[in-house]
């Protein structure tokens, strides 16, 4: 019995890690935001898959659940499709992030859908070779609803 098992595991031993200033060419990580925008607070959370393109530069594809403003001072929930570049050298377990995104806002009621868009900064720390922590802020922008700024928490994992 134990032969099966040690055939198995043997050869996943001999694999090659990643090292911390390599970046994998695909990652994973789900964020939490909190926005803020003329004395109105709104929760979002974000799933983001990101692929290395060149160099220290990262392709992203990001969506967003939260809230949209409507008329009147009432929200309502809304899904935010976007796409992004974030760039971020490696330095050991540390990594500045620099990043910017565009997407679409699309409201639940389909009332309306806007351009949206946020420009990030922020620092990444790796817990272990595949999991890192980050924290960003960002000053986000809505077609005619303006701007405000976002604090950002995440979780990241690259196999």
């Amino acid at each position: 019995m134990r032969t099966p098992v040690l055939a198995l595991v043997v050869p996943l031993l001999i694999l090659p890690a990643h090292a911390f200033g390599v970046p994998p060419p695909v990652g994973f990580s789900l964020e939490g935001a909190l926005f803020e925008r003329a004395g109105a607070t709104a929760l979002r959370v974000t799933a983001v898959t990101s692929c290395w393109v060149e160099g220290w530069l990262e392709a992203e594809a990001r969506l967003g659940f939260g809230s949209a403003d409507r008329p009147g001072g009432r929200a309502t929930a809304a899904v935010t499709p976007a796409l992004g570049l974030r760039w971020g050298p490696e330095l050991g377990r540390w990594r500045p992030l620099l990043g910017v995104e565009v997407g679409v806002l699309l409201s639940a009621d389909g009332e309306s859908s806007r351009t949206t868009g946020a420009a990030r900064a922020g620092l990444q720390w790796f817990a272990r070779r595949d999991l890192a922590l980050s924290v960003e802020l960002a000053e986000r922008w809505t077609a005619g609803a303006g701007g405000g700024v976002e604090a950002v928490l995440g979780l990241g994992y690259a196999p």
